[in-house]
């Protein structure tokens, strides 16, 4: 049996990448195809890139030579030996999700070529989370059918009852690939697919997402005669639609748009030659959809291996730096005040639930406990509150805690006020730390400068620390000034900001506006700039216009929001709305309608309907556009 040539430098991590990658050559000889198909070379791209950071560190100028055709060799010599039948050291997991009725359970049985499940032409075939373990070519796959979830708006506390149930089987078993399905021949897009998905996101984390491939079923249908006449044109918009739903029901968390492949369940789909099930393109898509499988499971296992694979630094961290230089802080407060008359109160321990209330049930509705304490140091009268949720698995927890001290001065009677806060949170699939100490010094009339550091987790192994002062102003009447300075550190790169600030205002009822600009310099000489604006007038009722814009990198971000509230809308009726939009296409609006009278409460409840489907095509329009 032929053996993989060790690396000179005896690497085992190089050794370990070159291994993975016969691995994978040897998976795409037992489908049939070779490394000119465009996701096979795709993924062995993404593998030689990884070797050639490993192996050049950051200098990659340097040219990194690879035996591929060896590679090759070794691959077709060891299927050869083996028949192409003998079980690899490899193994996939996947998660297939979708709504009730669009062939979950067909798309099952045809990867295995077998019936693992019965299926139902006019109702959901699967009433509870379950497995079916094979073999494919000699390849171990598992997959993981679940139940349908279910369109309606109505209908989303039960998706969340059911998605609930698939994550606890997930951290049982976590899959390697989400498979999310939907139906090829069904191209609107209503405003309650939408909240589908944002349930789904909800639920199961944004990070579903990443490794989740978009399967749209029933491959063969052609589209009808006022669409695109091309399938190819037909395909692409239809997966476009799908695509930018999701990114936008993802809160944007990641930057790729998901993977598609097409699927034909039906008996009577047209067959190539060997008796493959083909598309109307030509496409084998068992194959095809497979190969995504394994490919992204490859590149899962090397990411382990190597760093360059991995989704950090984030794509945009000089423009998240940035945003957070510019945002207004509150000095910390003096703890020496009052805090109430129950300075000794007990804890505070209650249940959290998962939404249903009609019954109690241990394993969908109790979902753990959560336990609240404030503690008053009385000797130096120092607030410490604490607040913790965790699951009733162990497996997610999430912790708070909030002090605010004073440090004594050699002058006697003087003080510096200190503040410490900070988050933990974790589940199954990250954990996130988030902590700021900040602290505010008096120096000459009207002067102040505060200090601060913060740390904040990006994934499960970098952390951005960032340093920052600012010295605020307050020797005019009108206007506040304030200068900031700002030093971050991530991954091993430094990024200095700077930040400037003034507060007006204007009138003698207390019209304020504040204006900002900044800028952010990171180590690789990116740079990152904007400013914002706030207005806040206080005649009548409250009114507050926010302007930002960011740019870096010849990508420029411009966003707005409108907030309102205690507007006097008769009938004893007030009304609270926020409208926010960027020049993304995206957008947000918010109303809170408040009456002491029965009829505006009606005439609210006859134009729902109406907003929601304004709303359902405003987004539908927004997506193919």
């Amino acid at each position: 049996m032929p053996e993989i040539s060790a690396h000179p430098a005896g690497d085992e991590t190089l050794e370990k990448l070159q291994k993975i990658r016969v691995k994978f050559l040897r998976l795409a000889h037992r489908l049939g195809q070779t490394p000119h198909n465009d996701v096979v070379s795709h993924v062995l791209y993404k593998l030689d890139f990884a070797e050639a950071e490993h192996l050049n560190g950051t200098n990659r100028s340097k040219p990194a030579v690879f035996n591929f055709d060896g590679d090759i060799s070794t691959a077709e010599q060891l299927e050869a030996s083996s028949s192409g039948q003998n079980p690899l050291d490899f193994s996939c997991t996947i998660l297939v999700l979708g709504i009730s009725g669009v062939g979950k359970s067909a798309t099952i049985n045809s990867i295995f070529d077998d019936v693992k499940f019965d299926t139902h032409a006019f109702e959901s075939g699967t009433e509870k989370v379950q497995e079916a373990v094979g073999t494919v070519q000699g390849i171990n796959v598992r997959v993981i059918d679940t139940p349908g979830l279910l369109p309606s708006l109505s209908d989303q506390c039960k998706n969340e009852t059911t998605l609930k149930t698939i994550r606890r089987h997930m951290k049982k078993t976590e899959p390697d690939i989400v498979l999310y399905l939907d139906r090829l021949d069904m191209p609107s897009w209503e405003f309650e697919d939408m909240q589908l998905l944002k349930t789904v996101t909800k639920v199961l984390g944004p990070s579903i997402w990443l490794n989740a491939i978009v399967v749209l079923t029933h491959g063969q249908f052609y589209p009808p005669p006022e669409e695109p006449n091309s399938y190819e044109m037909f395909v692409t918009q239809r997966s476009r639609i799908v695509q930018q739903a999701i990114y936008y029901a993802s809160g944007h968390e990641h930057f790729l748009m998901n993977p598609i492949a097409l699927v034909e369940n039906h008996p009577n789909c047209s067959t190539n030659r060997d008796g493959n099930r083909v598309l109307p393109n030509g496409q084998v898509w068992k194959t095809q959809l497979l190969l995504l499988c394994f490919g992204s499971t490859i590149l899962g296992e090397a990411k382990t291996l190597s760093k360059s694979l991995d989704t950090s630094p984030p794509p945009y961290l000089p423009l998240l730096l940035l945003s957070s230089l510019l945002e207004r802080r509150i000095s910390p407060p003096s703890p020496l005040g009052p805090h109430g008359d129950d300075f000794s109160n007990p804890w505070l321990v209650k249940p959290v639930t998962n939404g249903s209330t009609s019954r109690w049930d241990h394993e969908v509705d109790f979902g753990g406990i959560n336990v609240e304490k404030l503690f008053i140091v009385t000797q130096e009268n120092i607030p410490i509150s604490f607040s913790g949720q965790f699951s009733k698995d162990k497996k997610q927890t999430h912790l708070q805690m909030d002090l605010v001290s004073e440090i004594k001065h050699w002058e006697e009677g003087k003080s510096t006020p200190v503040s410490l806060s900070g988050r933990f949170s974790k589940d199954i699939i990250a954990t996130h730390l988030e902590m700021e100490m900040a602290s505010t010094i008096q120096h000459g009339e009207g002067k102040s400068t505060s200090l601060g550091l913060d740390l904040q987790s990006v994934d499960n192994n970098n952390i951005i620390y960032t340093l920052r002062s600012e010295t605020r102003f307050r020797n005019w009447r009108r206007n506040e000034p304030l200068a900031g300075l700002s030093l971050t550190l991530f991954d091993g790169e430094v990024a200095g900001g700077l930040k400037f600030e003034d507060k007006l205002t204007l009138g003698e009822k207390g019209h304020q506006m504040v204006v900002s600009g900044g800028a952010i310099v990171a180590g690789n000489r990116e740079i990152a700039c904007g400013g914002t604006l706030e207005a806040t007038q206080m005649s009548g009722f409250l009114s507050k216009l926010g302007l930002c814009a960011l740019s870096c990198g010849g990508d420029l971000a411009v966003g707005c929001n409108l907030v309102s509230q205690f507007i006097p809308v008769g009938w004893n009726s007030t009304l609270n709305s926020r409208v926010s939009v960027n020049n993304k296409g995206s957008g947000q609006v918010s109303v809170h309608f408040k009456s002491s009278q029965f009829v505006p409460i009606v005439v609210l409840f006859a134009v729902f309907p109406l907003v929601r489907k304004l709303l359902s095509r405003f987004q539908y329009m927004k997506i193919i556009n």
